[in-house]
């Protein structure tokens, strides 16, 4: 039997410390893969998914410790139980069924990102010290993350360049949703080294190498969305550090895209998207959600709003078109009204908790954690502004990215737990 101090000296046998130990290893190995592999493929990103589950199973079976807290608990299961009711009044509700499997990943990836640190929190110098202290594991995985992006960078710079230069393919027609959203929170993070002091050195280092790289993949993707995101992302950024650097970073990108035909192009072609007999976005928004909402109240089941069922509502609907390229109403067209409310309960309260994680460390003058939490709440805005043009929760990399961003804001709750803010601090 051995005693752990960890767990309040708790005595669990030599097979459960056994059983702890290999979780905590599956745990970050998985991690630690699902950080490198996901902007460059997400079929090695799901394998450490499922590394990950079955390091939170193996710690759980050790009755070592309870599963980490997530905060949003009651918002999740409540969602999942709107799409399980949805799939089951869907006509088709086997294939619907089948389709929530991608619930589990909220579970994997989130659960396991928030337990990151965790056999590392107790120091022997006393628990303030654990409280201030980023987990080494946090750090590590998201620049593992910014340097799978950038190396995606320079590949996506060459191989697009050559197609548009030796084949004369239009750059829109090659641009990825989810690569562009993948440099979008990369840069941001590298952003985040640069605008604060809390994060110099080695960091500042990578960002310096990593910027053009992340910024090139950026812009060659010719989405509008992760360009409007990231602006608005790094305006909040800056905004609580270095205001010039809105200005100046927000010109650069404004002659960006005036100087360069391609983007000069892609912004001129936001005219046409108001036009309903386009057949694009504003159609769907307009014509076929509210109607397909109105018709079914419960959801349609995730994977429901297939391309015959919106062109039954709206008939100039564009060829190949099976979503609505917006989260709120795509998720309250597939898990129902209910669900839709649930939905945006679990982001409001996950946004709400990183954004009090910044501003707790902020006051209390723990700059480096500051930075951090900065980070994961702006990249957490971030994928929410795109998602109001986009259904990039339906997207499985962005949605495990998405999950990876809460749960690492939420391993960095527990160091915000407990800590006071000096009665000198400025406020936030």
């Amino acid at each position: 039997m051995f005693s752990s101090p960890e767990h309040g000296g708790k005595s669990l046998p030599v097979r459960g410390v056994a059983w702890d130990l290999w979780g905590d290893r599956f745990r970050d190995g998985g991690l630690a893969l699902t950080m490198w592999f996901l902007p460059i493929t997400i079929s090695l990103a799901e394998l450490g998914v499922v590394l990950c589950l079955i390091g939170l199973l193996l710690a759980a079976a050790a009755h070592r410790r309870c599963p980490p807290r997530l905060g949003e608990e009651g918002w999740i299961l409540a969602f999942a139980a709107c799409a399980v009711v949805a799939a089951l009044a869907s006509p088709d509700r086997w294939a619907r069924l089948e389709e929530t499997h991608v619930l589990l990943w909220i579970g994997a990836g989130y659960a396991a990102a928030a337990a990151w640190g965790r056999t590392a929190d107790t120091a022997a110098a006393g628990p303030r010290p654990a409280l201030r202290a980023v987990p080494r594991s946090v750090e590590s995985g998201w620049h593992a993350f910014a340097v799978a992006a950038g190396a995606l960078g320079v590949w996506l710079a060459i191989t697009y360049s050559w197609a548009a230069w030796r084949h004369g393919t239009d750059l829109k027609l090659l641009g990825s949703m989810s690569d562009g959203q993948f440099f979008m929170v990369a840069l941001l993070q590298v952003c985040a080294a640069f605008l604060w002091p809390g994060a110099s050195g080695a960091p500042a280092r990578l960002g310096i190498v990593l910027a053009p790289l992340l910024a090139a993949g950026l812009w060659i993707n010719l989405k509008r969305g992760s360009w409007i995101s990231f602006a608005a992302s790094f305006a909040l950024q800056a905004w609580h550090r270095s205001r010039r650097a809105v200005l100046v970073v927000g010109a650069g990108m404004a002659a960006l895209v005036v100087l360069l035909p391609a983007s000069r192009a892609r912004i001129l072609d936001l005219r046409t998207e108001l036009d309903p007999q386009r057949g694009g976005r504003f159609g769907m928004w307009t014509r076929a959600a509210p109607a397909l909402i109105r018709d079914h109240p419960l959801g349609v089941g995730i994977g429901g709003t297939t391309e015959a069922v919106l062109r039954g509502y709206y008939p100039d609907l564009e060829p190949r078109r099976d979503h609505l390229h917006n989260n709120v109403l795509q998720v309250t067209a597939e898990t129902g009204w209910l669900g839709g409310l649930c939905w945006c309960g679990w982001m409001l309260a996950a946004g709400r908790r990183l954004w009090r994680s910044y501003r707790t460390f902020r006051r209390a003058g723990a700059a480096r954690e500051a930075v951090w939490a900065l980070f994961l709440a702006t990249a957490f805005l971030a994928l929410m502004c795109n998602g109001l043009i986009e259904y990039n929760f339906g997207d499985s990399e962005i949605a495990v990215l998405l999950y990876l961003i809460m749960g690492s804001g939420r391993a960095l709750d527990r160091r915000r737990e407990g800590l006071r803010p000096p009665a000198d601090a400025p406020p936030g």
